[in-house]
């Protein structure tokens, strides 16, 4: 099987920062936080994007975007109906 050494790499130095904080998930975040405080480079929040359905953009409530209102009228229950 082929081992791409990028990959390995990756995952050497992931083993290595992990194994400092005792793999300790909060103090892992609680230094990428304080990184992220004194870093000078510019952070991005971005907004979640609407859905995408075949009919069209669903808003946060199941109700059809403007893309759905060009075809046949329907409900929102027959947007995410499993069929």
């Amino acid at each position: 099987m082929y081992r791409d050494p990028i990959v390995a790499e990756t995952r050497r130095l992931r083993e290595e920062y992990a194994s400092q904080f005792g793999h300790d998930m909060d103090a892992i975040f609680a230094d990428i936080q304080k990184r992220q405080r004194s870093s000078r480079a510019p952070v991005v929040t971005l907004w979640p994007k609407k859905p995408r359905t075949a009919l069209g953009t669903v808003d946060c409530v199941g109700v059809p975007g403007p893309l759905a209102q060009r075809g046949a009228a329907r409900t929102s229950a027959h947007i995410d109906t499993p069929r």
